[in-house]
């Protein structure tokens, strides 16, 4: 009977720790109050996300497609500020070039859902599951994955990139996804 106890101390112990990793891993990305905001993007919220779900996507629903994998929270400021840039990139590449996926470290649903409606996100947005992070190696918010139309990682970017600088990649990776 002891040993379940000591199982479930450290049980505790574990998830307070893995907590803590998260909450100093995220620079700039503290906590910041919900604002009412308006949009129509819970079209684009999905439930949530596996590793192997995720990989599943990009494989089936990537082909021959740019990929951008974006890892984001609404609590986030940095993420706040790229997740618009994102939309508007979004907007100016066809569905046949372009699979931008959004992976929220969102605590709920409903925060996620008040976020994309804000937002106006305009492309899928899914909820990490626990696997998500180690499996991606997201150890700071936002990161992104940018894939090529063969499925190769091309580029990984740590924190905010420009969206002069970003639209850029993206138009190269789509030219030469064209030859």
């Amino acid at each position: 009977m002891s040993t379940i106890f000591i199982r479930l101390k450290y049980g505790i112990s574990a998830a307070l720790l893995v907590l803590a990793y998260v909450l100093i891993c995220f620079p700039g990305c503290g906590r910041a109050a919900d604002a009412a905001g308006a949009g129509a993007a819970d079209d684009n919220v999905y439930q949530i996300i596996t590793a192997p779900m995720l990989n599943n996507l990009i494989e089936s629903q990537g082909q021959g497609k740019i990929v951008v994998v974006s890892f984001f929270a609404s609590w986030c400021p940095p993420c706040r500020e790229e997740i618009p840039q994102l939309a508007r990139l979004r907007a100016g590449i066809t569905d046949d070039e372009l699979l931008m996926i959004g992976i929220s470290l969102d605590h709920s649903l409903a925060a996620l859902h008040r976020f994309a409606r804000r937002s106006r996100i305009n492309f899928p947005v899914f909820l990490a599951a626990d696997d998500i992070l180690a499996r991606y190696a997201v150890a700071s918010i936002p990161k992104m994955l940018v894939f090529t139309g063969q499925g190769e990682l091309f580029k990984v970017i740590d924190g905010v990139m420009p969206e002069d600088a970003l639209s850029a990649m993206l138009d190269y990776l789509v030219r030469n996804a064209r030859e």
